[in-house]
């Protein structure tokens, strides 16, 4: 997922391209039903400016039925921000990744 920040730490690619809503749905379905994975970790770049962050979230959760957590800097929308506490149950996370010298 897509950062502007340049954090030493992240060990994301730096690239523009997103995964889809519908490849990470065929993802999921995988790593869920075939391999039993039981919670599904969001992390970057920065999940929270990912367009399609709370339908992934809600597909795992409620749809599949496993847990999720999320690794974020808080960069977002307050509309992502937001949605993804409505979505999130109470066994579900959510970690502030602060690296001020980064920002």
């Amino acid at each position: 997922m897509v950062c502007p920040k340049k954090c030493s730490f992240c060990f994301s690619k730096k690239t523009k391209d997103e995964m889809s809503l519908e490849d990470f749905k065929r993802y999921a379905d995988i790593a869920i039903d075939r391999i039993g994975t039981s919670r599904i970790g969001f992390v970057g770049g920065e999940p929270t400016v990912h367009p399609d962050l709370l339908e992934m979230m809600h597909y795992v959760i409620y749809q599949k039925g496993i847990g999720a957590s999320v690794f974020t800097n808080l960069l977002g929308t307050d509309t992502t921000i937001n949605g993804m506490s409505s979505i999130l149950k109470k066994n579900e996370n959510i970690t502030v990744i602060w690296n001020n010298s980064e920002f």
